[in-house]
């Protein structure tokens, strides 16, 4: 195995090992083991420099487990846990969005940790909990999802003495259609001090759906969302209990799924009922508040979750300064060049669903996209920051970016239409 490959092996094993030093350390040193042999001495001494720094990452230990069955389905739960704890900790639990969509007759949607994790859960000594439930695919609806939620977090307060977790002191969060259930759970908790809601929908009783496409007629037909009843059980916006939690609501203006004036009015109605809440709302965004492809909104989204937990935790000693380091280095190379450097472009550039750009040295190029078998003829030029992309047949130029990891550039979606603001990738090949 060349050093390049293993070290883009070890880089992905932190990526997407979740879990403590050890765990990673022994999958990283396995590796290792397993290749010696091939190794000249000067790619074994590049490989443990390789390990040494890319162990130091943000760690916390990862627990998985059913925490309940309903309809004859496994609901999954996922436990982060701080490898670094001091005294009981406080407890995030997280409802994953997707359009209430997923699942199939064998199991339900998979548990999602949202992304302040990585950052937030070591280093303030939070526990976070991915929560699971029943979706359409699995004959679901909104009060079956409720239910399977409910029994999870009952299970995880069975256990709180396990998990060194502080009971009086939990909070919510959710993205999309996960606010719509988060957000109901946020008021049916006491001992809830937080919540942070992202793309929102609050009140789907009082939806008016030429702002918001989410939830459609049909969609809420599926969940079981049709009798005024039903739909006023699903709109937080009506079932506030008095002082509620502190919480953070982030939108992008551009949202065409969950229109930010539900996070608007939700924000309203929260101040009203005694409650604290920051309102944040992104210009040029579009449904992705936590999105790394969006560096300066994920950056600032998680720093704003970060003062909001301390507030309603009541933390003490947080290293803001650390938190936001950790976060630069992060995100730094996915903003992009200020000034692409001609050189950078030239190359095939693949989409799976949009096809290949292929950029030669004379400004033209080609673009092939291999599901209809066609292939157009294209020029570009630079304009500073940016690149456009004239395409064969089409009247409007494009507008592309070539983030700084120098692998990817995106397409930044400028028509007035459901993907207004969005960052299409292309990978290079």
């Amino acid at each position: 195995m060349s050093i390049k490959l293993l070290f883009t092996t070890i880089m992905m094993i932190n990526v997407e090992t979740s879990g403590s030093y050890v765990f990673r350390l022994f999958r990283l040193l396995t590796l290792l083991t397993d290749n010696f042999k091939q190794m000249t001495f000067t790619t074994a001494k590049s490989v443990i420099i390789i390990l040494f720094f890319s162990t130091n990452l943000l760690a916390y230990t990862v627990i998985e487990d059913v925490a309940t069955k309903a309809g004859g389905y496994d609901i999954p739960i996922k436990i982060c846990i701080p490898d670094n704890p001091n005294g009981k900790m406080p407890v995030m639990f997280f409802v994953h969005g997707g359009g209430w969509n997923g699942g199939d007759e064998k199991e339900v949607p998979g548990v999602r940790i949202p992304a302040d994790c990585e950052f937030l859960c070591d280093q303030m000594g939070i526990i976070y909990v991915g929560l699971a439930y029943r979706c359409k695919g699995n004959n679901g609806t909104f009060n079956l999802a409720l239910e399977d939620l409910e029994a999870s977090i009952k299970w995880f307060m069975e256990r709180a003495d396990e998990f060194n977790a502080d009971v009086t002191r939990i909070g919510f969060s959710g993205g999309s259609a996960g606010t719509t259930l988060s957000a109901v759970l946020a008021q049916r908790y006491p001992d809830c001090k937080v919540y942070v809601g992202s793309e929102g929908m609050y009140n789907v009783l009082d939806q008016d759906t030429t702002l918001s496409n989410f939830p459609s007629a049909k969609g809420r037909a599926s969940y079981g969302l049709i009798s005024h009843e039903q739909k006023l059980e699903a709109s937080p916006y009506h079932q506030l209990r008095e002082k509620p939690a502190n919480a953070l609501l982030l939108h992008g203006k551009d949202d065409w799924l969950c229109h930010f004036s539900q996070s608007e009015k939700y924000a309203k109605k929260l101040k009203q009922a005694g409650g604290e809440c920051k309102l944040i709302l992104y210009e040029g965004i579009n449904h992705t508040s936590f999105s790394i492809g969006y560096p300066e909104t994920y950056k600032n989204s998680i720093m704003e979750t970060a003062h909001l937990y301390v507030k309603g935790y009541e933390l003490k000693n947080i290293d803001f300064n650390s938190i936001e380091s950790n976060l630069d280095e992060k995100t730094k190379p996915f903003y992009p060049y200020e000034d692409i450097p001609d050189d950078k472009l030239l190359g095939s550039w693949a989409n799976n669903r949009y096809g290949t750009l292929i950029f030669k040295d004379n400004g033209k190029g080609e673009i092939v996209n291999p599901k209809v078998n066609v292939t157009k003829s294209i020029t570009y030029k630079h304009k500073g920051s940016w690149f456009s992309v004239s395409v064969e047949g089409e009247e409007y130029e494009r507008e592309f970016y070539l983030r700084k990891n120098d692998h990817i550039i995106y397409e930044l979606i400028v028509a007035n239409n459901r993907w207004k603001s969005r960052r299409n990738d292309y990978r290079k090949k």
